[in-house]
């Protein structure tokens, strides 16, 4: 038997909504989940949620993160609260009403090396059940490698005395995978509970992405929810809407004959980092002579500290919006470089596969993450084997590729 179980619950709607997982994310809400991933994408994030429990119960939660050049931190409020409760005599005489409640302030602290993201959260805790009062302190430690492999030790702690009985806190050991299909992000998870059986979760996020803004749609399932409230309990759903630096996530949560659980948070990313974060470098010899019956070859770009699937994502962006803009280019040549065994960090072999495909102009750079996204791409004259134009640009997040792409093909425009 453990106590503070409200430690137990994530916070965040996106992550019950992919049937509680989300290990491997970095982003503003992951100070509840996973300390690594501990990220507010801009500079500084406020992130407020509410969800409604069963009968007049409900949970609030506020977090605060912020980041230096070394690391990034947080600091968050969770409160649970169990309803409004009367409070009689002996006789049934109406004495007043009463609240009991858990709460939790945690102070988060997360550090990238190489591939790898670190993470630790400090928890103060706080139970409260009117009659019997207990705290505690616990630590969550945790890893995320190469944005895709995840490691999280959860409430690692001392146990809450209560009524002259000391209860250990719910200590949890979780590990999780996610992998891309394309677009769609997919996570499966397995849960080792010191409470419960061990049991597997999985989640998927899909993004719709337009101009500053993108509509993510999430489905997940749960094994141990399956078990205790059916088939039918197991499913949960539900969206984000990002606007600019506005964030609204919404997951719905069936409980079988129990109910249902709705949960939104609202969070709000602003920085002091510079408002153009597009750069170009200008400092090289421009070529003029692109025209639109010419013949692009893109290649998947290489990336660093952070997973090869966003060099192909970004390789097909940069192909639409070639499209988009009037011009050719050999269609699914990630299939004809896998099927040559072309190494994409070697120049030379990536102009003997254009010059084969009788490509006129070859497109193919890297991508590296750091605090922003980088990219350096380089378009090469084919069958002169020479740099004509040299572009670096940034992003603040993944879900920009479409305009890291956007700016790339306006700089071709303005060369040709």
């Amino acid at each position: 038997m453990t106590t503070a179980v409200f430690l137990k619950n994530i916070v965040s709607p996106r992550f019950y909504a992919m049937g509680q997982t989300g290990l491997s994310i970095e982003g503003p809400e992951s100070i509840f989940y996973n300390p690594a991933g501990i990220n507010p994408i801009k500079g500084n994030s406020f992130l407020f949620s509410y969800q409604t429990l069963l009968e007049n119960s409900y949970k609030s939660d506020f977090s605060y993160a912020s980041m230096t050049e070394n690391f990034n931190y947080g600091f968050a409020v969770t409160y649970n609260s169990y309803g409004n409760f009367e409070k009689l005599d002996y006789l049934g005489n109406y004495e007043g009403a009463f609240s009991p409640y858990d709460m939790a302030m945690i102070y988060g602290l997360s550090y990238k090396s190489g591939k790898n993201n670190y993470g630790i959260n400090l928890k103060i805790i706080n139970t409260n059940l009117i009659y019997e009062k207990g705290y505690s302190a616990a630590l969550d430690l945790g890893l995320i490698n190469n944005g895709r492999y995840s490691l999280l030790i959860k409430n690692l702690g001392l146990p809450i005395k209560l009524n002259d009985k000391s209860l250990p806190l719910p200590f949890e050991m979780d590990t999780g995978i996610k992998y891309n299909l394309k677009l769609l992000r997919n996570y499966i998870e397995a849960k080792f509970p010191s409470d419960d059986n061990p049991y597997l979760a999985a989640g998927s996020e899909f993004p719709i992405l337009w101009e500053n803004s993108a509509l993510f749609l999430r489905a997940g399932f749960n094994f141990k929810n399956r078990k205790n409230l059916g088939s039918m309990g197991a499913f949960t759903t539900g969206f984000g809407l990002y606007l600019n630096s506005f964030r609204i996530d919404y997951s719905y949560n069936p409980y079988g004959d129990l109910g249902e659980s709705n949960k939104i948070s609202l969070s709000y990313l602003f920085g002091s980092r510079k408002e153009k974060f597009m750069e170009r470098t200008s400092d090289f010899e421009l070529n003029k002579n692109f025209v639109k019956n010419k013949i692009f070859a893109v290649i998947p770009f290489s990336t660093r500290d952070m997973e090869s699937d966003y060099g192909n994502i970004f390789c097909e962006n940069l192909e639409t919006k070639l499209k988009e803009n009037g011009y050719k280019y050999i269609d699914e040549l990630d299939y004809l470089l896998k099927r040559n065994n072309t190494d994409i960090s070697d120049k030379a072999a990536i102009m003997k596969l254009c010059k084969d495909f009788k490509a006129d102009y070859c497109i193919y750079g890297e991508i590296v993450k750091r605090v922003d996204i980088f990219f350096t791409v380089y378009i090469m004259d084919t069958f002169k084997e020479k740099e004509i134009l040299k572009i670096k640009t940034r992003i603040k997040n993944d879900y920009e590729f479409k305009k890291a792409s956007e700016f790339i093909v306006e700089n071709i425009e303005k060369n040709y």
